[in-house]
Parts: structure tokens; sequence; C-alpha cells
């Protein structure tokens, strides 16, 4: 695990110490100040990023003092400093914006309006409302009404911290698109109806993990679609033991022998998920089930995706595209809590892992190393991940007692 320091001052930050707070009128306590990785204009992260030291605004009667847990780092928020992301972040005239869009944090102080109004408390994990949120921070005030409060009992941290993307997208691509037949048992027969299958490429990415680990769940079936690598074999392993049914390489999925195979299940291949474009694209359609949907949330190779007309003529094709933020954009608070409870509760029985992160401990340490030129290593290891097979997930953890 690469460990972090920050530097302020020529003292180390001590950012896992808890810190003094108020929540009544007329108490005064030294002002909490925040670490944070910001940026004044977009570009290069490597070149644009920093870590400063700030003070957070004071209480009022309706914010929220928070101490961010962990916060992943995904692609998004590399493309959102990058200045190509669609969701963009505020820019503070002195400070610029704080970088980071998902993340959990602890509530560590309440305004008085918030505490006779609402049931938070102390202590309580919440999720931030925003997806421009800003969670590569220490510290953060914010309104009560842009958080959601959680159940973290039996919750990984870094399951908290990464529900609101990667399991999310893939809850809402199998639950909105088709309705698709888990194979339930006739009483008078027992005979088992067939249950749909879903294709995905991708499927060792974050979300990929989580449409496997969900079909296992519901009872769909999942045909999972990998880039060719040298660790094709243990990749494959690897989501065999996630509940993947089939594991492919995007070299065997166009074979004769496996469009063959996949000709002969059980059951329709109703749904088709994919985050990668090109050829691939036009390689799942290819493998679809009549009247067949399939959904588009990525183009990680950058090429155009190809699909023959005959699919959309002869096969009754349905192609769209789905983006997770729009879907937060259109529902409310009340629509977002049933799909995070049921995401919670089976990651709290174990059906739900979330992908395997490298930590990145923002601590105290003896060393006085460059924060931000750690950072820039992780960054520009992750933009380089999309052209090799090496890539890795990192998550900034705040607090390491809770891993």
């Amino acid at each position: 695990m690469l460990r972090i320091c920050v530097i302020q001052t020529g003292r180390q930050s001590h950012l896992c110490t808890p810190v003094r707070r108020f929540s009544q009128a007329g108490t005064r306590w030294a002002p909490l100040v925040s670490q944070a990785v910001m940026f004044k204009d977009y570009g290069k992260p490597s070149e644009v990023l920093s870590v400063v030291s700030r003070p957070i605004e004071p209480l009022t009667p309706s914010t929220v003092h928070v101490r961010i847990l962990a916060a992943p780092v995904n692609p998004s928020d590399i493309n959102q400093i990058e200045g190509v992301y669609p969701a963009k972040p505020t820019f503070d005239p002195k400070w610029g914006a704080v970088a980071g869009n998902e993340g959990v944090a602890q509530i560590v102080a309440l305004g008085e309006a918030v505490q006779r109004t609402s049931d938070l408390e102390v202590g309580d994990w919440v999720l931030p409302l925003n997806r421009a949120f800003g969670t590569w921070q220490t510290y953060a005030s914010v309104e009560a009404s842009d958080l959601a409060k959680i159940p973290h009992d039996q919750v990984p941290l870094l399951g908290a911290a990464s529900l609101t993307v990667n399991p999310s997208t893939a809850y809402r691509m199998l639950r909105d698109f088709v309705d698709l037949n888990p194979g339930r048992y006739i009483p008078v027969t027992t005979t088992p109806l067939t249950r749909d299958y879903v294709i995905q490429s991708g499927a060792n990415s974050g979300v990929g993990q989580a449409v496997i680990q969900l079909c296992r769940c519901w009872g769909f079936k999942s045909i999972n679609i990998i880039r060719d690598r040298p660790t094709a074999a243990d990749t494959m392993a690897q989501l065999k033991a996630l509940g993947a049914d089939y594991v492919f390489t995007d070299e065997q999925l166009r074979t004769i022998e496996t469009r063959n195979q996949l000709k002969s299940l059980d059951g329709p291949i109703a749904l088709g998920l994919d985050c990668v474009g090109g050829r691939t694209t036009m390689e799942l359609g290819r493998n679809l089930s009549s009247s067949a949907s399939l959904v588009v949330y990525g183009g990680m190779s950058k090429r155009p995706m190809s699909l023959p007309v005959s699919l959309f003529i002869f096969r009754n094709l349905a192609v769209q595209g789905y983006w997770m933020n729009h879907w937060y954009r259109t529902h409310s608070l009340a629509d977002r809590m049933p799909m995070w409870t049921d995401l919670l509760k089976l990651m709290q029985l174990g059906q739900l892992r979330p992908a395997a992160f490298e930590p990145l401990l923002w601590v105290p340490s003896g060393d006085r190393m460059d924060a931000v030129q750690q950072l820039r290593t992780v960054i520009e290891a992750i933009q380089a991940s999309s052209a090799g097979f090496a890539g890795k997930k990192h998550a900034l953890v705040m607090d390491p007692s809770l891993l």
C-alpha cells in the first residue's frame, strides 16, 4: 500500500486525528482545516493538481461537517480534471476545485437546525448526493440535504466508498432495460423455466464484477468477455469465483466454436452490456437473441462502435446508451435509497464484494514525501491502464483503521 504524507508549513498534518467540533451557537473552536487535492485549471492531472491546506466553512444551522473516510480514483475523475467530462466541478475563486466525485464520509458536527429536524447524528456514515462533490479531501462543510445517511455495520469501507458508481450502474442496467427471467419453477411439474442470459464486455471492470455478482444473486446467467492478456487464465478464474457462468476473451468470442456454444444455451441472451466499443460491440450484438437490448455505457477502446444493419432488421435489436449521472439527475433520494439499501444488504451478507482496490493511505508518515508527486504517479498509472492490461483500481483512504 502506497502511503501519501501531506506536509503543511514544514509540519506533518495529522489527518486521522479527531478534531474538536462545535454544534452549539456561541461556542468557538479552532477552525477545521482540510487537506485537499485541488486544481485551478483543466489539464493533464500531473500538471494541474496540487495538495493544499485550507479552512472549511464554519457551521451554519443547515450544514454538516464531515470527515472523508475513503474516495475511489475513477476514470471519470481523471476526465473531469482534464475538462472532458460532462459533470463539471465548482471552482472557488481562490482555491479552485476539489477533485473526486465518489466516496463515503462520517459526520463530525451538525448545525443547530440539522440537529432539530433530521435523524443525522455525529458518527453517521453518509454519501454525497452531488456528483461533483470533491471527495479527494479530508474534511468538508456541506448542506445536510446534500447527504444520504447509510448503514455501515458489516459494510466494507471501500464497498461503501464505491457504492454510487460501479454497483449502482450494474444494478440499474440489469433492472431498467429488460425484464429478465430468473428461471422459476412451475409448481405442478417442478420443471424450471429457461432463465435469461446477460452478455457483457469489460467483465473484469468494477461494473463488470458487480454485474456478475448481481446476476448470481438474482438468478440470471452471465457471459463475460475480457480482453486478451498474458494473465487471462487468472482473470477468468477470478471472475468465475465471483459467480460468472462463462468467461471468454474477445478473440475467443470471434471463433465459430464459441458462437456455436452460445447458440446452444438453454435460454436467450436477452441483454448485452458494452463498455468497450469498436469491434467488441459488433461481436456482442451478433450473439444476442432476437428482440434483445444492447446497452452501451462506455467506450474504452476509443473507437466508434459498428453494428450490422441486419441486427436491427432481422433481429429487432434495440440499442441504448446509459450514463449513471443522468439517472441521478432525474431521480430523487427517495428513488435512490431502495437501490442503495438493496446493494448494502448484499454487501452485509457477503454476496456483493467491491472490486479489489489498492489503498492509498493518506496518513502521517515519518518520511517527508512529495504527496503531489505520489498522487500524480497513481493517476498516470490509471491513465496508462486503458492501453494495457495491468491497470489497478485505487482509492484514497483517510482512515486505515476501517479497512
